[in-house]
């Protein structure tokens, strides 16, 4: 498959006029019960799916069950306005997503060949492609990503659709997260306000 050079897309998305349509929204973000600071934190772990980053959830069902998930016995979420104006949004807007889709394609097909010539056949990993994008500013100009799956279990949704002899849920809210790049934190995003507490620990 043929894919379009990245400038290409770079061109027609990543520098429209925003300046002075500041679009600002709530997202959540959760942590441990101790935590303590009125900034996220920052991640920058292999697992980062989204790159190395500050992480929020659009909605607070995601960032409550995010906190029951991975925080264990206690946890806090907190609100903040964040100007999503110049972040790569793939979950709202067409152009953004087709520029990120093919922005991974050229991504993994460059890495694979350069993996192919070095012997390697173990899989791609996400941290690789972080890397290329950074090394070829594909991010250039922008100040996050927001970015969207679907969920999966009963706790997400009541509504079901037939499978089988039964039924499984359909996951019709979108489970939405962005991540906030490290240089653009304190320019976009406002300091945390704690709005709720869970756990056995308080």
């Amino acid at each position: 498959m043929q894919i379009p050079e990245l400038n290409y897309f770079t061109q027609v998305i990543s520098h429209r006029a925003t300046i002075g349509k500041v679009k600002t929204e709530i997202f959540y973000h959760t942590q441990d019960s101790q935590y303590r600071s009125s900034k996220a934190r920052y991640y920058n772990q292999p697992d980062a799916w989204l790159g190395p980053g500050y992480y929020f959830w659009k909605h607070i069902e995601f960032a409550e069950a995010w906190g029951r998930e991975a925080k264990g016995r206690g946890y806090k979420i907190f609100e903040t306005d964040i100007d999503i104006s110049n972040c790569l949004d793939t979950v709202y807007n067409r152009e953004h997503s087709d520029f990120w889709e093919h922005s991974l394609a050229r991504a993994e097909q460059e890495i694979e060949k350069h993996a192919r010539k070095m012997g390697r056949t173990d899989y791609i990993s996400i941290a690789e492609i972080y890397r290329y994008f950074s090394h070829q500013k594909v991010l250039s100009g922008m100040t996050g990503i927001l970015f969207h799956d679907s969920p999966t279990g009963e706790k997400h949704s009541r509504i079901r659709i037939p499978a089988g002899t039964g039924s499984k849920p359909f996951p019709w809210k979108k489970r939405v997260q962005l991540c906030v790049f490290y240089e653009s934190y304190d320019l976009i995003v406002l300091p945390l306000r704690q709005v709720r507490v869970a756990g056995n620990n308080f």
